[in-house]
Order: C-alpha cells, then structure tokens, then sequence
C-alpha cells in the first residue's frame, strides 16, 4: 500500500550482459564499482515481435567485484536496484542518462562449471553478441 508523501523506487531486471564489467575504483574512498549495460528481452504485442532494451547498470562493492571476476558478455544476470536520473557535461553539451542502482545482484550464468550443472545449466550455442 502507497500512501501520500511515501517515495518508492524498485525495479527488478533479468537479462544478459552486454559486455564484459571492468572493475573501477571511485575516487575518493576507493570504493569498487563496475558500469554495463544489461539487455532486457521485450514483446511488442501489436506486432508480435520480439526485441531488447538496454539498461545501464552500476555496481558498488564486493557485487562489483564479483560481477567483474565471473561473469562476462552474453551472461544472464539477475538484479534489483533503484532507477537514477543524472546528467553530465560531455564537449560543453550536457547529456542525460538514466541507470539502476544495483543493491542485489544474482549471477544466473556462472563461468564455474559446477554452479552451472546444479541448475541444469548448459552453454548456450548462440552467438553472445545476440541478446537472447
């Protein structure tokens, strides 16, 4: 239940990576941290068809560590955050992006063979640069 003056901000998201994460470090603590872009699957009823949007993900701390060390392009990930509005100056224009705050994340296509047979899990025969 929402009641007036109560801010809510959500947003859970399963998809595959668009890249590999290149773990960074903030500048002034130092803090892990990793940016990539997840590709979400949709459905266009009208036209029955199917497509991607691509969501910017940011990732703090040991999350990022472990999104960085074990998973990589074309791998399905699972995460819930809340969504993030700024903007930024890029050569004197300023520019706009929206992007999630990871606070979970759940790594679905683990690079350790082990992980993966427990769930049934078998390599995907596709090529990764396909979203799904």
């Amino acid at each position: 239940k929402v009641t007036g003056g109560s801010k809510m901000n959500k947003v859970i998201l399963s998809g595959r990576l668009t890249k590999d994460a290149e773990l960074r470090y903030t500048p002034g603590k130092g803090t892990p941290m990793t940016q990539v872009s997840l590709a979400v699957e949709n459905y266009n009823a009208n036209t029955k068809e199917k497509g991607a949007d691509f969501i910017n993900l940011v990732v703090f701390g040991k999350q990022a560590e472990l999104l960085a060390t074990y998973s990589g392009k074309g791998k399905r990930i699972e995460v819930a955050g809340s969504i993030r509005g700024r903007s930024y100056e890029k050569d004197g224009i300023k520019k706009y992006i929206t992007e999630v705050i990871v606070r979970d994340l759940e790594l679905i296509d683990w690079i350790n063979g082990d992980s993966n047979n427990r769930l049934g899990y078998e390599e995907p025969t596709e090529d990764p640069d396909i979203p799904f």
